[in-house]
């Protein structure tokens, strides 16, 4: 099921400073998946922006049922199907030149490869 929409535009948020601080300020490391703890960490520390949900990935296979896993894909010709969990970083953006200019970077990444990489918004935020 799809549950992604085309990217919003950022709407005036006079509150903006507040909800980051409180959502930051009740993010633990431990809630993050440990691949990506830095790389979550490093954006909060952006004034721009902060993270609200975010997600590895991970890979369900014939041996490795654990839908949480955070292990790499092994190397192997042994695994026939792979169930791959979607990676993603959902982010709050401030309405300003910066974060105009953060969403237009990250927009320019999806040329990487677009199948497999999108910017966009959710449905559910």
């Amino acid at each position: 099921m799809e549950t992604i929409i085309e990217p919003k535009d950022l709407e005036a948020n006079p509150k903006f400073i507040e909800q980051k601080r409180e959502t930051i300020s009740g993010l633990i490391d431990g809630m993050i998946d440990k691949p990506i703890i830095d790389i979550v960490n490093g954006f909060n520390k952006l004034p721009y922006c902060f993270t609200m949900q975010s997600c590895f990935g991970h890979f369900v296979y014939n041996t490795q049922r654990d839908p949480y896993n955070i292990k790499p894909l092994p190397i192997a010709d042994t695994i026939a199907t792979v169930e791959y969990r979607i990676a993603y970083i959902a982010f709050c953006v401030e309405n300003s030149e910066s974060g105009i200019r953060f969403i237009k970077a990250l927009d320019e990444i999806t040329s990487i490869d677009s199948a497999y990489i999108q910017f966009c918004s959710a449905e559910w935020f």
